[in-house]
């Protein structure tokens, strides 16, 4: 983890932590001094990324995830004007970080749209991006190879598997975080970064057009049942993040 997260941080041009700011290496994914980060992530089924990629690209199936990617566009960009304000609001710089499993069609339109507010980074290479767990049989190995010759050695799927959970530490680390419903991966992150030692603000789980889940950061010093707008005292009084709605 912390090999990727240093990988990661030097592909991104940030700057590496010193021990007075981290405890251990990596243990903050991107978070930096300066920055505040609202990271992205779709699951777009691409055949080939995982074994159940044919049960989820059915015709069914693929038009209710477009559906709830194109709405999942338009909050992006709502949210993503009001995480520069924020940025704004506390002198900080806006990082967009933008995860998916369809490198080749989604980044450029996360590029394409969500520009304008902050930088759009994304950790990975194309052949690094994979699943943690994708329980590929034998036979998919063999033709996904012989379709694309993409390498599916033992030894790269674990390299996939490896970069797919440095990954979720950077969502894990992050400060806001918008996902959909249909994957764990973020939700999962979130459940972290939301906790007692992360230091993330909320979730927001896109279901559809105007149906938006929203989780805020609790008050953990004090009591489990009062939501706060950030991990920082100063930001939850001054510029809070609880104020944006769908």
């Amino acid at each position: 983890m912390a090999k990727a997260m240093k990988l990661i941080r030097k592909r991104l041009g940030l700057p590496m932590l010193s021990k007075d700011q981290e405890s251990h290496p990596g243990v903050m994914g991107l978070r930096t001094p300066g920055y505040y980060i609202f990271s992205l992530h779709f699951r777009n089924c691409p055949m080939g990324f995982e074994s159940m990629a044919a049960e989820l690209n059915v015709e069914g199936v693929v038009s209710r995830r477009m559906t709830i990617l194109e709405a999942f566009w338009e909050v992006a960009e709502r949210y993503a004007a009001a995480a520069a304000e924020i940025a704004r609001c506390r002198g900080l710089s806006l990082l967009i970080y933008f995860a998916t499993d369809d490198t080749r069609r989604l980044r450029p339109i996360a590029k394409s749209k969500l520009s304008g507010f902050g930088r759009v980074v994304f950790g990975l290479e194309d052949d690094e991006v994979g699943h943690v767990y994708p329980q590929w049989r034998e036979h998919e190995l063999e033709e996904i190879e012989n379709k694309s010759n993409k390498d599916m050695s033992p030894e790269a799927l674990q390299m996939r598997s490896n970069m797919a959970i440095a990954e979720w530490w950077v969502m894990a680390n992050s400060h806001w975080v918008l996902s959909h419903s249909g994957t764990s991966f973020s939700e999962t992150a979130a459940s972290w970064g939301l906790g007692p030692r992360g230091e993330m603000e909320r979730i927001d789980v896109v279901h559809g057009f105007q149906h938006v889940a929203t989780s805020f950061r609790r008050d953990w010093e004090k009591d489990s049942c009062t939501l706060i707008g950030a991990a920082m005292k100063e930001h939850a009084i001054n510029c809070p993040n609880d104020q944006y709605y769908y």
